[in-house]
């Protein structure tokens, strides 16, 4: 999935640190019709950066794929999203 990824720009850019409602829907929002976005994680301590991504994906119920420097791969399927749009 990484490999995938590498063609996809990065959507959006967050900061690290705690994960409020409002970033985690905003990345929620970001997957769209895609299951594959690149979020930049804004800081320069690696083990932020980690910490921040799987924090991120457990928040939006996405898979943490991985980190690319500072830039995390996150996966969610579209059956997940679908269930997010059920009422």
């Amino acid at each position: 999935m990484i490999a995938a990824a590498n063609r996809l720009p990065t959507r959006l850019a967050i900061s690290a640190g705690p994960i409020d409602e409002k970033t985690a829907a905003h990345v929620a929002r970001a997957f769209g019709d895609g299951e594959l976005i690149k979020v930049r994680l804004n800081t320069d301590d690696r083990a932020a950066a980690e910490s921040t991504a799987i924090e991120l994906a457990a928040r939006v119920e996405a898979d943490f794929v991985g980190r690319v420097g500072f830039v995390a791969i996150l996966h969610r399927s579209r059956a997940a999203r679908e269930n997010d749009a059920a009422p």
